[in-house]
């Protein structure tokens, strides 16, 4: 199947990503993400910081989470919900990936590349800001993922493959908005734009109505990931640019040496081409 960018001739070039490119980028952005746990302030810190989100979205008027929950108290809901919030990180972020490359290799690589930075980004947010989940905040919420048996957030193999302490941001939340927005615009099915439209706010409703997120974890998460969208839309920094600075630091008798070879690197870099490709296909 040719994507859309095919048929029309206008493939952005860049470099090719393998899988084993793929590979080492989601090990590195795991990577990260893992490290938080491991270098954060621990889980007193985190509590006092849950207790004082509770207490923001209280201030505010938006401390819904225990009304959504009971809203949506049915067993059917609860199944549905506790099965959206599941699959959105495993499933469906791998599956919009695959469906988006079908259709726009250009979309993919936005997607790709936004999904991939916000990750690393909230790295740094959860390692010195480490925030509990509001089912583990005491506030009348119930774990329903562990609760209907579907599994058990706080088991020994869940808390190995996520951090229990990374709640702000959300990126259940920021991954489904910017899924759903490249799946909205890179698709022609009505109904998967429909689907794309909507995932961002069904998979809000489910960490919250799952007490995995506080409403604000969700703020956060949208935007964590309308700024990485913004930071690579920013221009590409020239090659030339970046060594000017160096070559006239070095521009003494005594560094003449080290300014002549960074001279050669500035006339052999290549010219960018006028269009930004930060990464690879």
């Amino acid at each position: 199947m040719r994507t859309v960018d095919e048929e029309h001739g206008t493939v952005p070039p860049g470099r090719v990503w393998t899988w084993r490119t793929v590979l080492l980028a989601f090990v590195v952005a795991y990577g990260t993400y893992a490290a938080a746990r491991w270098l954060g302030l621990g889980e007193a810190v985190a509590f006092e910081n849950t207790r004082g989100l509770v207490e923001l979205e209280r201030s505010l008027g938006i401390a819904v989470e225990v009304p959504v929950q009971r809203a949506f108290d049915a067993p059917v809901t609860v199944w549905v919900l506790n099965h959206v919030y599941m699959a959105a990180q495993f499933l469906v972020v791998p599956a919009a990936l695959l469906l988006v490359r079908r259709h726009s290799v250009a979309a993919f690589r936005r997607l790709r590349d936004v999904l991939l930075l916000t990750w690393v980004l909230a790295t740094p947010i959860n390692a010195f800001y480490p925030v509990a989940p509001p089912r583990m905040a005491d506030i009348g919420l119930t774990d329903t993922i562990t609760a209907s048996g579907s599994s058990a957030m706080d088991s020994g193999l869940s808390t190995a493959l996520y951090n229990p302490l990374a709640a702000v941001p959300s990126l259940h939340v920021a991954f489904a908005f910017t899924v759903g927005v490249a799946v909205l615009l890179a698709v022609r099915s009505p109904a998967l734009r429909v689907l794309g439209a909507l995932w961002g706010p069904i998979v809000t409703l489910a960490v919250v109505a799952t007490g995995n997120h506080f409403v604000l974890d969700a703020v956060a998460g949208v935007a964590l990931a309308a700024f990485s969208y913004g930071l690579l839309r920013l221009p590409a920094p020239r090659p030339r640019a970046l060594l000017a600075p160096v070559a006239t630091l070095l521009a003494t008798p005594a560094a003449r040496p080290a300014a002549a070879l960074v001279r050669w690197g500035a006339a052999h870099l290549p010219h960018p081409a006028g269009h930004r490709t930060p990464l690879g296909r």
